[in-house]
């Protein structure tokens, strides 16, 4: 492992979101390798995500993903919230 330079979490910033389907059985990830979707509109690092459906919230239909907060493409903490209904962005 190479030693990081990164001084204030900038460097740990992305714009990319892959998606991977559950086994439903196992629980266990169903394909060996992610499928690259629709990018974020900035890049965020250390943020948190979520997905909310009909089976965990009132959201209707296939279900929503929030990306909430973190560190901007600056390395700046930003309090920003992105999300995509499932299936709009591909996944």
């Amino acid at each position: 492992m190479a030693a990081s330079t990164t001084t204030n979490g900038k460097a740990a910033s992305v714009d990319t979101v892959s998606f991977n389907a559950l086994d439903s059985a196992t629980g266990a990830l169903a394909n060996a390798s992610w499928t690259a979707t629709t990018a974020l509109p900035d890049k965020r690092g250390f943020a948190a995500s979520v997905t909310a459906d009909a089976f965990n919230s009132l959201v209707a239909g296939n279900g929503n993903l929030y990306v909430l907060g973190g560190l901007d493409g600056t390395g700046a903490a930003t309090n920003t919230v992105y999300y995509a209904e499932s299936g709009a962005a591909g996944w």
